[in-house]
């Protein structure tokens, strides 16, 4: 380290965050509240970022060389590099707890389900609140498929919903313990190598939405038809695909033979279908899970709208919407 920087009268420690597996342009995403912004990493803002924060001239090409070296090294495929986005402070004088990085991770993955992984932590001194010398950088596997379709999208139309979405997220969740259950499981559902493993874990999401265990199962049916649908129609397609769901949930943790060819099938919906609800049960902010039971009982069908009094329906991903509405898983036989 230069010996000029005994001159600095402060000195600090901040992270930057490194995500991989996005095909959307992350940036557009708001989550200045925190103090954090989202840049791609090989974009023109990022790299003059690096450059006004050196302090002298050989500051920069170090902490450049040092950031892509590793980088490089594990990333195969040239579009990767493309859907890598910094993790960072908006104002490098204000330091972000490494907390607040793992809930934007996390908050992009119950709007988006994807690949979306946190790929490596990087660590700098700051000093005199601006200038940067990284210290070293830890790094994570990267769960993903080489299947592009895969990774995170959304649909620019509907930035501002998703915007309007992530500020109610944190203004809201810390006061939903329910909610939270039922995220901690989600999240789970991403961190197992077993697809069977995956899904009983997205199963246990929806059974945190439901207390006791009278009539459990349909319980369960009747509350998610409720919570996803527009109108009748849309709620009995969910109602009867929650079924099939259930029934090779039973097959699984009983030890039946199963077809895994149905896990693949039915996974990818039912991880759409515990998105939606995490994201409606945020919007609808109903404090506790006996309320919910009880609105919930009095209602139909398409009249999700009814559970809350300022309820405003927020579209996140026109395509996930879609399926939700539409698909019709095949039954067990």
């Amino acid at each position: 380290m230069n010996k000029s920087m005994g001159i600095f009268e402060k000195e600090n420690h901040i992270n930057f965050f490194l995500l991989a597996g996005s095909k959307s342009n992350l940036a557009t995403l708001d989550f200045s509240h925190l103090n954090i912004r989202i840049l791609a990493l090989n974009s023109d803002e990022f790299d003059s970022i690096l450059k006004d924060s050196s302090f002298e001239e050989d500051w920069y090409p170090r902490n450049r060389e040092l950031l892509f070296a590793d980088i490089k090294k594990d990333l195969i495929e040239d579009y990767m590099i493309e859907s890598l986005y910094v993790l960072m402070p908006i104002d490098l004088s204000v330091i972000v707890e490494t907390k607040y990085y793992y809930e934007c991770w996390t908050i992009l993955l119950i709007m988006f389900p994807s690949v979306l992984s946190i790929y490596a932590d990087f660590m700098y001194q700051i000093f005199d609140n601006r200038y940067l010398w990284q210290i070293g950088s830890t790094q994570y596997r990267f769960y993903q498929k080489n299947q592009f379709e895969d990774y995170l999208h959304f649909e620019e139309s509907n930035i501002t919903s998703i915007n309007k979405f992530i500020v109610l997220y944190f203004s809201r969740i810390s006061n939903l313990k329910y909610v939270k259950s039922a995220i901690d499981s989600y999240k789970l559902s991403f961190h197992s190598n077993l697809y069977s493993m995956s899904y009983i874990s997205l199963c246990i999401c929806l059974e945190t939405l439901v207390e006791g265990s009278i009539e459990l199962s349909y319980r369960i049916k009747r509350t998610v038809a409720v919570l996803c649908s527009k109108n009748e129609n849309i709620g009995l397609i969910i109602f009867k695909n929650i079924d099939n769901i259930y029934k090779l949930r039973s097959k699984i943790v009983h030890g039946a033979e199963v077809n895994s060819n149905k896990i693949d099938e039915y996974r990818p919906y039912l991880r759409m279908i515990v998105s939606k609800i995490i994201v409606e049960l945020i919007i609808h902010n109903i404090s506790t899970l006996i309320d919910l039971n009880y609105k919930i009982t009095s209602i139909g069908f398409g009249d999700r709208q009814k559970l809350s009094t300022a309820y405003s329906s927020l579209v996140l991903s026109t395509i996930m919407d879609e399926v939700i509405d539409t698909k019709k898983l095949s039954a067990i036989k």
